[in-house]
Parts: structure tokens; sequence; C-alpha cells
């Protein structure tokens, strides 16, 4: 991956951002937005193609992508000291989780 950026949480957890440029991470990337794509949202015609939802961008690698796992933007606020913190929303076309949270001073 070529990495773009670090964040460090103070129990030492670590999120990465950044583009995948390997095979590997590129295959890896293109199934899970196969899965969402095609498989649950149903954005497109279903398929068995993993590469059904490419188009000519991404074939030619053109596209950039950030991902985060499921329920770890919560754990990265609760680890940072949040409380409070709001229950999965999905914004963007179901696309993008959005959280809010609370943390105090001192805390």
């Amino acid at each position: 991956m070529i990495l773009y950026k670090t964040i460090t949480f103070g129990d030492g957890q670590k999120v990465e951002f950044g583009v995948p440029n390997t095979d590997s991470e590129i295959e890896k990337m293109f199934g899970l937005r196969f899965r969402v794509y095609v498989k649950e949202k149903k954005y497109v015609a279903d398929s068995d193609d993993p590469m059904a939802d490419a188009d000519k961008r991404d074939k030619n690698r053109n596209c950039a992508y950030s991902f985060i796992k499921p329920n770890e933007q919560h754990e990265l606020l609760r680890s940072a000291g949040f409380s409070n913190i709001s229950e999965n929303r999905f914004v963007y076309a179901g696309q993008v989780i959005l959280n809010f949270a609370i943390k105090f001073s001192g805390s």
C-alpha cells in the first residue's frame, strides 16, 4: 500500500490511510467493493464476475479508495477516550459510516 497517513491512538492502535498498489491488495479492495455494490446493495446487476462493477478508470488504476473495517470507527473513538458514541449511520448512498461522540476536557 502507498501509505499517506498513519494515526496512532493512545492505546497503540493504528489506522493507516493509503492506496492499494499490489495485485493482492487491489483484489481485496475490489472483492470488498463487489460484495457491497453487487451482492448487498444491488447497485450493479448480480454477477459472478468479481470485476462486474469495475469501469475503465478502475481497470486502468485511475481511482483511489479508502476503507475502514466494520465497527472500527466506533472502536477507535472509544479507545481515544470518547463517550456517548452514536450508532453507525450510513450516509452517501450507504457508502460512508458516520458516528458522533463526546470527549470531555481532561479525558
